[in-house]
């Protein structure tokens, strides 16, 4: 394999660390400076991606057919694992977290504006969070992983290689980077995931895929809020979930 510039880390975890930090900050936001960061949070995230992506990064990302059968598998396999990562909260309440109406609130700045802060929702949650954390779990940490402590560079490692140990653990980090109570249907969205990657051998099919996974469950959470029944006689929210 060629020799390679750098260690060509920053691309990947510069944009995971820029979204981590943002949130840290948006998380002790209130009012109109939380509806704001809407935007800054995606946007700073999304300009780091786009930054590097202009330094001539991810190369992993290009060569995909986006018109094809095996887009549609993609998406339909990210709904399908949707209902993955919904279903047990539906069926079992006592997996929930204990706050089930903290979640995500549309109408934070009115009902007029719904419609505007759900759209914002959905490009940040279906559009810039799975190509981060996709770029950082599935091209970097899976292949770090096979490379560590030793003198390969990660990046001539294939996307999509397998072996049990970069499998395991970007499965394990993948979920413990999650809340405590997600962890019930993080693993098997994750090995699921996963494997998915290890049979279309590129990273950004798991990208639709985690865009198909989010958005709809965006989507369900929409529809279906307080309209499935809690255990308790009433209606489940469903904000929780986004």
């Amino acid at each position: 394999m060629p020799e390679r510039a750098g260690h060509g880390w920053w691309p990947y975890i510069g944009p995971f660390l820029v979204f981590m930090s943002l949130g840290e900050i948006g998380a002790r936001l209130s009012g109109d400076m939380a509806a704001l960061w809407l935007v800054v949070k995606p946007g700073g995230t999304a300009a780091c991606l786009a930054y590097f992506w202009w330094r001539g990064a991810y190369p992993e990302l290009r060569g995909y057919t986006w018109l094809s059968a095996s887009t549609l598998a993609d998406l339909g396999v990210g709904v399908l694992l949707a209902g993955v990562w919904m279903a047990p909260y539906v069926i079992f309440p006592s997996i929930r977290p204990e706050d089930v109406n903290g979640g995500f609130d549309p109408e934070m700045l009115g009902v007029a504006l719904a419609p505007a802060v759900m759209a914002l929702r959905f490009v940040a949650y279906a559009g810039v969070t799975p190509v981060f954390e996709e770029l950082f779990m599935r091209s970097f940490v899976i292949r770090v992983a096979e490379t560590w402590n030793s003198d390969r560079d990660f990046r001539n490692v294939p996307i999509g290689f397998f072996s049990w140990k970069s499998f395991l653990t970007v499965v394990v980090l993948f979920t413990i980077t999650h809340l405590p109570w997600e962890w019930w249907v993080m693993v098997p969205w994750a090995v699921l995931s996963t494997l998915w990657l290890y049979r279309r051998k590129h990273v950004m099919a798991v990208i639709v895929l985690h865009g198909a996974t989010n958005g709809a469950i965006l989507v369900l959470a929409a529809l279906f809020d307080n309209g499935l029944p809690n255990g308790s006689g009433g209606g489940l929210p469903l904000w929780f979930f986004v």
